[in-house]
């Protein structure tokens, strides 16, 4: 990987999207480059000094301040229903990856029957179908209508239906409480997260348990990030960042741990699923 300067990345990220190029070859571009680090200069990775750091650093890097309301995407739902993710990669690595992601975590979880699941940012539902089917309870939180839609659609048929929630997750309110909160690629969204994770857990089961997968928690050593917690600089990030506006946020498993603790969560299990390099945890809300 080749590190670059924040306006060769910008160049590069706009040349790769005047073109329409498989999936597998997008990623292997995006993953030949990464943005040099900066230095992040306030040392509590839990003040609000430190998060003003990284949108600061967001503003920099895209010239104009975070947005939340620019979470989500707005797609085509006839074409999802068709070819909904993951299949609309027709990737082999991608869709397998991805399915037994969703087996590992469902498998991991062991949920009894009819459990309550409340799942924050579902996306176009890959895994709130996959949960549903299984029978359980699902609430499901999504910012974009597009997708609340397909959703709906999708699982019209289904003997137990999710019930599909538009809005933004971080001013969600409920008086239901659940067995199990599901993070899957979402967490990294939340720049306030440790705010939003209390407020979860509140909504939790006396036994209830909070899951983390598919978030990009890495080891201290990590190259892909040089802080606590921030930005994550590698290609593929950098281009949801540049495009959607989004905000990619990477944890370090030492903050990570530092998190869990912090708002009362003890980590029960830590497993790394090998197909798709990522991370799975199950934490017990005590």
């Amino acid at each position: 990987m080749e590190g670059v300067t924040i306006q060769e990345a910008i160049l590069r990220l706009d040349e790769i999207d005047e073109d329409v190029v498989p999936h597998d070859e997008l990623r292997q571009i995006l993953g030949s480059f990464f943005l040099d680090p900066p230095v992040m200069r306030e040392n509590d990775p839990f003040s609000a000094d430190y998060r003003q750091g990284v949108l600061n650093l967001y503003e920099q890097i895209f010239g104009k301040p975070y947005d939340a309301t620019d979470e989500g995407l707005d797609i085509n739902t006839e074409h999802e229903l068709a070819w909904g993710w993951p299949y609309g990669t027709q990737s082999g690595p991608t869709i397998g990856g991805f399915l037994i992601a969703y087996g590992f975590l469902i498998k991991t979880m062991n949920l009894v029957r009819g459990a309550r699941v409340l799942e924050i940012g579902c996306g176009t539902g890959a895994l709130t179908m996959h949960l549903a089917k299984s029978g359980y309870r699902v609430t499901s939180l999504e910012v974009n209508a597009s997708n609340v839609e397909l959703v709906n659609r999708m699982t019209a048929g289904y003997p137990v239906r999710p019930q599909v929630v538009l809005g933004d997750a971080a001013v969600f309110q409920t008086d239901e409480r659940y067995d199990v909160i599901i993070f899957f690629e979402s967490l990294h969204h939340f720049i306030e997260h440790e705010e939003f994770l209390r407020r979860c857990i509140s909504w939790l089961t006396d036994d209830g348990m909070i899951a983390f997968c598919a978030e990009p928690i890495v080891s201290e050593d990590s190259s892909h990030l040089a802080y606590p917690w921030g930005l994550r600089l590698d290609g593929e990030s950098l281009r949801a960042m540049h495009k959607f506006g989004w905000i990619e946020l990477g944890f370090r498993q030492s903050y990570f741990d530092q998190l869990m603790e912090r708002v009362g969560l003890i980590p029960s299990s830590i497993k790394r699923d090998s197909c798709r390099d990522s991370q799975a945890a199950k934490s017990l809300n005590q």
